[in-house]
């Protein structure tokens, strides 16, 4: 019996560290939530200027298509995220120069889908990158062959 007695006890002690190394963690993020949350705040703003910004660029119909489904999918996770952020925050201040702060028990619990948010937030700016960047080259390729068929045109070889 004594056996069992110690194998429960050092099963015990175990969780116990288990938790306790948890708790540390957490204590440890308390301070870096305002950073975070305001760091976030500042991502969605100017992927929010990003987004007026491609929506007035001239494109042709396919690379439209691609970048308004990249920016669409970008435009719905970042609402995501600024729900999930407004459940997170509070204001403080005065009337005047209002500020959000963080509620930092609740950003605890709401990390995780903070931190899958963040992440499909990466991935749609990736993938707006990408659209983007297809489209410039496909512009140089037109240029280029533009160019090509204005020097032909007036006998120029090179």
């Amino acid at each position: 019996m004594e056996v069992l007695g110690a194998v429960a006890s050092s099963i015990a002690v175990v969780q116990a560290l288990a938790a306790g190394k948890h708790a540390v963690s957490l204590f440890r993020e308390i301070p870096d939530i305002q950073k975070d949350f305001d760091y976030l705040m500042k991502e969605l703003n100017m992927i929010k200027s990003m987004a007026q910004a491609v929506s007035r660029m001239a494109l042709t119909a396919l690379e439209q298509d691609l970048i308004n489904t990249a920016a669409r999918n970008l435009n719905e996770i970042t609402a995501e995220l600024e729900v999930l952020l407004r459940i997170c925050s509070r204001e403080s201040g005065p009337e005047e120069n209002k500020m959000n702060k963080a509620r930092k028990r609740k950003w605890l619990v709401e990390k995780s889908d903070i931190k899958k948010l963040q992440q499909r937030m990466s991935q749609a700016k990736e993938t707006l990158h990408f659209a983007l960047n297809s489209s410039r080259v496909s512009n140089d390729i037109r240029w280029v062959y533009h160019t090509w068929n204005l020097a032909m045109a007036l006998g120029i070889d090179r």
